[in-house]
This record gives C-alpha cells, sequence and structure tokens, in this order.
C-alpha cells in the first residue's frame, strides 16, 4: 500500500498545466507570439532533445518497455520545438499545425494518465484498509489483488 502519490501524477500535472497550454499558445497564436518564445521554444527543444535522447540510450540499452516515451520525445518533440524556435516567424504553417495536434495529444495522454495514477492511488489504500478492517492487523502487500496487477501492467513509468 503506498502512502504517497506516485510522481508520476505530478509529472502529468506538470504537462497539463505547463507544458500542454504553452503548446497550444504557440500553436493557436503562431508567428503573432513574442521573439523571445521562438528562443525559449529553440532552448527546450534542445534540452528536451539531450535528456530525452539519453534516457532513450538508456531504456533501450536495458530493454525496458517504456523506452517509447523518450523516443517520441526526443525523435519527435524535440525537433518540432528546434524547428519552429529556429524558422521563428518564418516557420510554415504545417509546423503549427502539427505543434497544436502534439499539445491536444500530450493532454488527452496526460489527462487518461493522472486519472489512472489517482485511480490506482486511491484503490490501493481502499483495498489495504479493507484487508487491515477484515484480517483484524495489518494489511498483506496489494501484490496479489487487482491491484497488484494494475500497478504490474498499466503503471505509466517515464
Amino acid at each position: 500500500m503506498s502512502k504517497t502519490i506516485d510522481s508520476h501524477v505530478f509529472i502529468a500535472i506538470a504537462h497539463i498545466v505547463l507544458f500542454v497550454p504553452f503548446l497550444l499558445y504557440v500553436g493557436i497564436q503562431r508567428a503573432a507570439i513574442p521573439n523571445w518564445v521562438y528562443t525559449l521554444l529553440l532552448s527546450m527543444g534542445s534540452l528536451i532533445f539531450v535528456y530525452h535522447g539519453w534516457k532513450a540510450f538508456v531504456r533501450v540499452s536495458a530493454a525496458s518497455p517504456y523506452a517509447w516515451v523518450n523516443i517520441i520525445h526526443a525523435a519527435a518533440i524535440a525537433p518540432l520545438l528546434v524547428f519552429i524556435g529556429y524558422k521563428g516567424r518564418d516557420t510554415p504553417r504545417y509546423a503549427y499545425e502539427i505543434l497544436l495536434m502534439v499539445g491536444f495529444a500530450g493532454l488527452g495522454y496526460h489527462l487518461y494518465s493522472l486519472v489512472r495514477g489517482l485511480q490506482v492511488h486511491y484503490a490501493s489504500k481502499d483495498v489495504g484498509a479493507q484487508q487491515k478492517k477484515m484480517s483484524g492487523g495489518s494489511a498483506p502487500s496489494a501484490s496479489g489483488s487487482s491491484i497488484g496487477f494494475i500497478n504490474t501492467y498499466f503503471k505509466p513509468e517515464y
């Protein structure tokens, strides 16, 4: 039974509150954004490429099933941000359209991840409390329960 909320819930919240609105703002406003935003996009894209590129390399080397998250960030999202940041006001319309699609996809994925993360967290607390109440003592681990199954097979990993 976990007493703290999984860190992936906080990653989902950060994406929903900070990154997705920023991507949607840039995609909607297009060339009307201030020049410093292009510099920020170029910097963010570079940092995302370095961080997720390294993390993808480590995860692929370890045969992790979660390497896809880092590969998507390093191979698709980072180059798009660098491209828009580099081209500035001369960025073609299709790049902004792709950025909007990435923003909406990110919103959907991270909302789903947030809901699942909170469901697992609160369900594991409920299962642990019920098991403790029924056994009259300490609750056994949730690894044998349906929550253990959910944690094992559906936990998002970054």
